[in-house]
């Protein structure tokens, strides 16, 4: 297929390599990377880690084997919108190469601040209300543009969500509030080392101090687990 496009987005063409390679194959090994696109694995390890800081890769840990997955073709063109034009004549491509395996159980691991975008942009693009434990506003004081244009999406899209946070920061958190928002302040204490992000068989864990990751954990039953005692804290908590 035409790569032309691709590195004039920025990508090189062994990371362009690479992104296909994951894409066709879905969640696979560096070693079977390096197999498919004919790259040494230690220059293979080098271009994921590029992709990765550029949450074009996340990967996942099993059985201590490492496996890295391709995001959504549509994060590039979200990232380059003044490229868009270029970029939607490949994009029809780029999703045929998607292989997602479905599993009961899948772990997904997004790197830095672009990591952290693009889940963010996945839970708009899902449009799906959520549930938010331990909101210390550490998002907005890290990406006060990228937060607003959250909320705006969030707003647009009528996604409803429920917020619990510390009641030491409530009226700190309570401002952020938008037409389908709701926010709680717990009655202790509670100091939540990450965000927590709940919705539809969805566990998404967002660690806001350096070097930045979010780790999406996909599993009904422990999003179940997650919503209940979500419940039982929002009954306590005052608003």
């Amino acid at each position: 297929m035409e790569t032309e496009t691709l590195r004039r987005l920025g990508l090189e063409e062994k990371e362009i390599q690479v992104y296909l390679a994951l894409l066709k194959l879905g969640s696979i090994t560096a070693s079977k990377i390096a197999k498919e696109t004919s790259i040494d694995r230690a220059t293979c390890y080098r271009y994921l880690d590029s992709l990765t800081k550029k949450g074009l890769v996340s990967y996942a840990i099993e059985n201590n084997i490492k496996y890295f997955k391709a995001a959504h073709p549509e994060k590039i063109l979200e990232d380059l919108q003044e490229k868009e034009s270029e970029y939607r004549k490949i994009l029809p491509e780029l999703v045929k190469l998607t292989n997602i395996p479905k599993k009961e159980t899948n772990v997904e691991v997004y790197e830095g601040k672009d990591g952290l975008k693009t889940v963010l942009r996945q839970i708009i693009r899902d449009k799906k209300n959520h549930l938010v434990l331990g909101d210390e506003g550490n998002f907005a004081k890290l990406m006060p543009i990228f937060f607003k244009q959250f909320i705006k999406e969030c707003e647009r899209n009528k996604i409803k969500e429920k917020v619990l946070c510390n009641k030491k920061i409530f009226k700190k958190i309570k401002k952020y509030d938008y037409k389908y928002s709701i926010t709680k302040a717990l009655h202790f204490n509670y100091i939540a080392p990450t965000t927590t992000v709940i919705y539809e068989g969805k566990i998404i864990l967002f660690n806001w101090s350096k070097p930045y990751n979010a780790i999406i954990i996909s599993n009904v039953d422990m999003a179940r687990a997650y919503e209940n005692y979500f419940n039982v804290l929002w009954k306590t908590a005052k608003p």
